[in-house]
C-alpha cells in the first residue's frame, strides 16, 4: 500500500494472545492481501483474505455507549472468533472498515462479510414473545372449552405481544441478524459515528 497505512488500534484480547501478540493494544493494519494484527509489545499475526471464512462488523449497545466490533473467523479454525473492537478511534477504524470491504468484496475474493450482531437477541425476543402469545391463546381457550368465563377475556392482552413482534420484526431484523454485504455502502449502516 502506498501513503498513510490503513490501521486501527484495536484491545488486546485473550485470543490475540493466544496466537503469540502481547500488549495492552493491538494495531490492525489492512494490506494489500489481507490484514496484520500486531500486538503493540511483541508479536504479529498475519491473516491473508484466503484464510479469511467469515469477517462480520457491527456494534452493541452497553452501559458504557455504542461498541463497534469486527469479528474475524479463519478457515483454519472457523468456529473460533477474533473479536476487534471496544474504544477506538472511530475515524480510523472506519477508514479500515471501509477498505477492508472493498478489498474484500473483489470478484476474486471468496471471503464472507457481513453486518450485524448476531442471533442471541432475535431468537430470545420472539422465543419469549411467542411463548408469551401461546399462553395467552391456550388461555383463551380453556376459557373457551369450559365455560368458566367469556373466552375473550385474555385477547385484550394478547393484543400486547402480538403488536411488539410486528412493530419491532423488522427493526431486530435489519440490527441483529446477520446478513451479507453485497456493496461497500451496506458497512456505513453499522460504523456509527465514523465519519464519511
Amino acid at each position: 500500500m502506498t501513503g498513510e497505512a490503513i490501521a486501527f488500534t484495536a484491545p488486546m484480547t485473550r485470543a490475540l494472545r493466544r496466537r503469540g501478540l502481547r500488549g495492552r493494544t493491538a494495531q490492525v493494519v489492512l494490506e494489500r492481501d489481507g490484514f496484520v494484527i500486531s500486538g503493540t509489545e511483541s508479536g504479529a499475526w498475519r491473516v491473508p483474505f484466503v484464510r479469511m471464512h467469515r469477517v462480520r462488523v457491527g456494534f452493541m449497545e452497553s452501559k458504557a455507549g455504542t461498541i463497534l466490533f469486527l469479528r474475524l473467523w479463519t478457515r483454519d479454525a472457523p468456529e473460533k472468533k477474533v473479536e476487534l473492537g471496544g474504544n477506538l478511534d472511530r475515524q480510523a477504524y472506519g477508514r479500515f472498515v471501509r477498505a477492508a470491504a472493498a478489498a474484500m468484496l473483489r470478484p476474486d475474493r471468496k471471503v464472507n462479510l457481513e453486518t450485524g450482531e448476531g442471533l442471541f437477541v432475535p431468537i430470545f425476543f420472539f422465543t419469549s414473545f411467542g411463548l408469551m402469545t401461546g399462553l395467552l391463546v391456550t388461555f383463551a381457550v380453556y376459557l373457551a372449552v369450559t365455560g368458566e368465563q367469556d373466552w375473550w377475556t385474555p385477547l385484550p392482552a394478547l393484543s400486547i405481544p402480538i403488536l411488539l413482534i410486528l412493530v419491532l420484526y423488522r427493526w431486530i431484523m435489519r440490527r441483529y441478524v446477520p446478513r451479507p454485504v453485497e456493496r461497500v455502502e451496506d458497512v456505513d449502516k453499522v460504523l456509527l459515528g465514523c465519519g464519511p
